[in-house]
């Protein structure tokens, strides 16, 4: 049973107040991508990408996101933080 409210980690249509896009503390992309320019300077970089995360180097790059993967949660997140697309919706597609 759930008392209370639950927890809204993404902000639909609002990627820039979303707690987990914070979290995530993205990159810059323009005019380049500059991994060690954060959008959220006075937050910590997530820290999957620097030490030991669940048991696995956060440092080593097979882990970590590239700055288009960041900007695809974003855009998620502004379009409303659906899960079911068209792609992936139950039943097939349109």
């Amino acid at each position: 049973m759930v008392m209370g409210d639950p927890k809204v980690y993404v902000e639909a249509g609002n990627a820039a107040a979303s707690d987990v896009i914070k979290k995530l503390n993205p990159p810059a992309r323009y005019p380049q991508v500059n991994m060690a320019d954060r959008a959220y300077p006075s937050m910590p970089i997530h820290p999957a990408e620097v030490g030991s995360y669940n048991g696995h180097n956060g440092a080593d790059p097979k882990y970590q996101l590239t700055a288009d993967e960041y900007f695809l949660l974003i855009l998620n997140a502004d379009s409303g933080g659906q899960y079911y697309f068209r792609e992936n919706r139950p039943g097939g597609t349109y």
